[in-house]
């Protein structure tokens, strides 16, 4: 019974906070507007009462979010989750804690490195493109989303990150690399062969660290 009063509190607690959000939203848009923000909290309670499975008030407050935005019809204009913006910020400031490593899927699902960055510890340690990420800190990669490996991949520098890796015609090996901050190249260039007059430039992204 004190567990189904502790649920009933938290919910009561939850509608409650929406509604004062709400409300602030009325005073913020004005009297004009006040039937359409009234008409989603209707919404929010018939998912509430009604709903065969309800949302998380967090759930709703986020598809709100994401709806607001996408009203713009604006394509130059979306809403990012948390996770989705500090992978974007990470791709902004062009560096990040790590061990230097692009990623990917082969044709059987399995992690592939796609190539590691030059000079970078990855690199250093002797990792080469082609090479199969076979396990990270002891979690097989095969039960891993490639944003989750990603992840496992990335810290802290200074901190260290076991790989077991495996090359194609040979066995697993294990590598013990510390991780550094890696700046993401974002720019390429040389000299035209037999036109040393000419450059080409290669800008590969956009970031802080392209300039």
């Amino acid at each position: 019974m004190r567990e189904w009063r502790r649920a009933g509190k938290v919910v009561w607690l939850a509608v409650t906070v929406f509604s004062l959000l709400v409300t602030v939203a009325v005073l913020s848009f004005g009297l004009s507007h006040s039937a359409e923000v009234s008409q989603l909290l209707r919404v929010v309670f018939l998912i509430r009462n009604e709903a065969l499975e309800p949302a998380s008030t967090k759930a709703m407050l986020e598809g709100a979010a994401r709806g607001v935005v996408g009203a713009l019809e604006d394509p130059y204009s979306s809403y990012l989750d948390p996770q989705q913006y500090r992978h974007l910020a990470q791709q902004i400031s062009g560096s990040y804690g790590g061990v230097g490593l692009v990623i990917g899927l082969d044709e059987e699902g399995r992690l592939k490195v796609i190539t590691p960055f030059k000079g970078a510890p990855a690199h250093r340690a002797g990792i080469q493109s082609g090479d199969l990420i076979i396990r990270i800190e002891g979690r097989d990669t095969r039960s891993l989303g490639l944003e989750e490996a990603a992840a496992l991949l990335q810290g802290k520098p200074g901190t260290a990150v076991v790989l077991a890796v495996q090359r194609p015609g040979n066995g697993i090996r294990e590598y013990r690399i510390t991780r550094e901050e890696i700046v993401i190249p974002s720019v390429e260039g040389r000299r035209l062969p037999g036109h040393p007059e000419f450059g080409y430039v290669n800008i590969t992204t956009f970031s802080e660290q392209t300039p």
